[in-house]
């Protein structure tokens, strides 16, 4: 059994290099019952195509609701107090 940190950026290959640093071999590594994890914010659970991060960036429509909502709820905040 090998443990690997899956926070991290995982490697999909390996190089095998002699002395010189000229590359011999490249090994594809294949993991087997990985997490669903994301290669754009390195965190568990999602895939890169449904990583938040990169769907708030790609929605600037959807920005601008949850922006309105915030000052809405803020208005309402300060007129209770």
């Amino acid at each position: 059994m090998v443990e690997i940190d899956t926070a991290r950026l995982i490697k999909t290959d390996l190089m095998i290099k002699d002395n010189d640093g000229r590359t011999l071999h490249v090994q594809k590594v294949i993991y087997r019952n990985l997490p669903n994890a994301c290669f754009n914010c390195y965190k568990q659970g999602h895939l890169i195509k449904d990583c938040p991060l990169l769907n708030k960036k790609s929605n600037p429509s959807q920005e601008r609701s949850e922006s309105t909502q915030d000052k809405i709820n803020q208005g309402k905040s300060d007129s209770s107090n």
